[in-house]
């Protein structure tokens, strides 16, 4: 969906992601295992710093989203499928490698994949995609395995969608667009947010200030309250504003290119304007 050209179809199926998997209900229902496993990580480091170690925040943020997002999508603990701890995080290390890296095809249409061939580029994407292939099948697999009942994960929901022929744009939803969805809430859900967790975590740490109030602000407003759930966090006003800073100092998240479809003019203010000509590309943040 990141990548698709901005058409029915996309709107088709951004409509269904927010009707379906995003909806009030589906968000409210992964509410629980966000809260216990936030609540594993921080007893995890209150251990660690009652036993004065290190902890390694990278990691431990990385394996908090890659436990939450595999438990409310896909309905597993990834320790339950062929994908070890250090094969699965390679798994996403790769796909985001692949997202990023430079890609002479999408500057030179017609000839950059020749470039691309030469140096390996394509073969390391054809790799990493039968990589993520393999796992998504696993997934549907389990799924379909799955005799009990049980509330609906984001994988039951595009299977029964499947199972419907659900109209999207002008096809009907297919295995290949389950999967295609499925890669989103993967790579889109996981790494993105380790990231902004890590970076806002470092520019605390640079900025004692910062950090004093945010600490400032917590204390006042729950006191002695021992768990903080996510409702509360609505309270939190500066907070947000330092998650807000920390997206824009570090984008999480590879930027989105577009082409522009006419040209027109966006003002900066009275004295500044700036032509968007026809056919310009575009990078969204």
């Amino acid at each position: 969906m990141c990548s698709s050209p901005y058409n029915d179809y996309w709107k088709e199926l951004r409509k269904l992601c927010a009707q379906e998997l995003f909806c009030a209900k589906q968000i409210q229902s992964i509410q629980p295992i966000k809260d216990e496993e936030v609540k594993k990580v921080i007893d995890s480091i209150a251990e660690s710093a009652s036993l004065k170690n290190h902890v390694n925040l990278n990691k431990t943020f990385l394996a908090l989203t890659v436990s939450v997002v595999c438990k409310a999508a896909f309905g597993v603990s990834f320790e339950g499928t062929v994908l070890s701890n250090d094969r699965f995080n390679k798994l996403v290390r790769d796909a985001f490698e692949m997202l990023v890296s430079f890609s002479a095809s999408d500057f030179i249409p017609y000839v950059g994949w020749i470039i691309d061939w030469f140096t390996g580029l394509q073969a390391k994407k054809e790799k990493s995609g039968r990589d993520l292939d393999a796992f998504y099948e696993q997934m549907i697999d389990l799924h379909k395995e799955v005799k009990e009942k049980r509330s609906e994960d984001f994988v039951d929901v595009l299977l029964r969608m499947e199972k419907e022929e659900t109209v999207v744009g002008n096809d009907i939803l297919t295995r290949n667009h389950v999967k295609a969805i499925m890669m989103n809430i993967l790579l889109g859900g996981i790494d993105t947010s380790a990231i902004t967790m890590t970076w806002a975590m470092a520019e605390l740490v640079r900025n004692p200030r910062v950090m004093k109030k945010v600490q400032s602000e917590i204390r006042s407003k729950f006191k002695n309250k021992e768990r903080i759930n996510y409702d509360d966090t609505d309270q939190l006003e500066y907070l947000k504003m330092v998650i807000k800073e920390t997206w824009r100092l570090h984008p999480p998240t590879p930027l989105l290119e577009r082409i522009e479809r006419r040209s027109f003019c966006v003002s900066y203010s009275d004295h500044h304007d700036s032509l968007l000509s026809y056919k310009l590309h575009i990078l969204v943040s």
